[in-house]
């Protein structure tokens, strides 16, 4: 009966500490920040869905990321939660401005133009499209172009120079 009782003393203990302790740190923290959220379809150019796994990122006029979604459906992202500014988030955004994205850690195009006037849980549709990511030339490659072009080019001089030889 005693280690019945301590049990649940126990408990109770445990929940007013959580109770209370959980309501003194939320208030320390302030209010939880706000969000909007942005959903839509993410294609190449070659109109290929992107795959799974892929980040897509909004990213606010100042250069700051408020907000990302990891596509688990390909070709759809969303509902991708972008922070509202206020005093505890910087990185958010308000009324009026303007999101652009990223996919993939590649710029995209497409931005959002938010409305003068946003509040928490609003949705907004955009549809992505990303096109291909700048293509490497391997080093051995462009030298052996720039080889070729000096080749070339001895070529064209010394072809020049016979042909004024023989019309002297």
């Amino acid at each position: 009966m005693k280690l019945r009782a301590q049990v649940v003393w126990s408990v109770i203990s445990i929940c007013l500490v959580a109770w209370f302790g959980g309501a003194s740190l939320s208030s320390a923290q302030g209010t939880p920040p706000s969000w909007i959220n942005i959903y839509g379809t993410v294609i190449t150019t070659a109109g290929q869905p992107v795959p799974v796994g892929t980040l897509v990122e909004a990213i606010t006029p100042s250069g700051g990321v408020c907000g990302a979604f990891t596509v688990a459906t390909a070709g759809k992202y969303g509902f991708l939660p972008c922070r509202i500014r206020d005093a505890s988030t910087p990185n958010g955004v308000v009324g009026g401005d303007v999101v652009s994205f990223r996919v993939g850690g590649q710029p995209v195009l497409a931005t959002l133009s938010l409305p003068t006037v946003i509040s928490m849980g609003d949705r907004f549709s955009v549809d992505l499209l990303v096109g291909p990511g700048p293509t490497d030339i391997p080093e051995p490659f462009t030298v052996i172009l720039f080889g070729a072009g000096l080749v070339g080019l001895a070529g064209y001089i010394r072809h020049g120079r016979a042909a004024q030889r023989k019309t002297l």
